[in-house]
């Protein structure tokens, strides 16, 4: 595949991820037990394929712009924060953590991931 297709499956993915997550808040903070239970249901799989396609995505486009030796640092940098934002959507269900502090945080972690994307630091 072309390097712009992993890169749009990329964005499409991360547009997936966020969705998941912000029905994830939603259904906590939503008083209905059926509602909480269909959206918790969806913010699941919006949030689970979206982590599977940016990885996957990630990786070809990793391998389409040659760097299959070793990952750089800002490569590893995007992995620690896919790996804590896939986790966010447990913190959302089950922490005390206010949404609005999730919230932020997923925002500021995009944000960084985003600024590894753009200026790839080390390379």
């Amino acid at each position: 595949m072309e390097l712009l297709t992993y890169k749009f499956l990329h964005l499409l993915a991360l547009m997936s991820l966020f969705v998941g997550l912000g029905l994830a808040a939603g259904a906590r903070v939503n008083s209905s037990e059926e509602q909480q239970r269909s959206l918790r249901k969806y913010a699941s799989i919006f949030h689970g394929v979206g982590l599977l396609v940016i990885l996957v995505s990630g990786f070809g486009a990793l391998a389409r712009l040659g760097l299959t030796d070793g990952l750089p640092h800002w490569i590893l940098g995007k992995l620690v924060i896919w790996a804590v934002v896939g986790g966010m959507i447990a913190v959302i269900k089950r922490s005390s953590l206010s949404t609005f502090a999730v919230t932020l945080m997923s925002v500021l972690l995009g944000g960084i991931a985003a600024w590894l994307a753009l200026n790839k630091p080390g390379i």
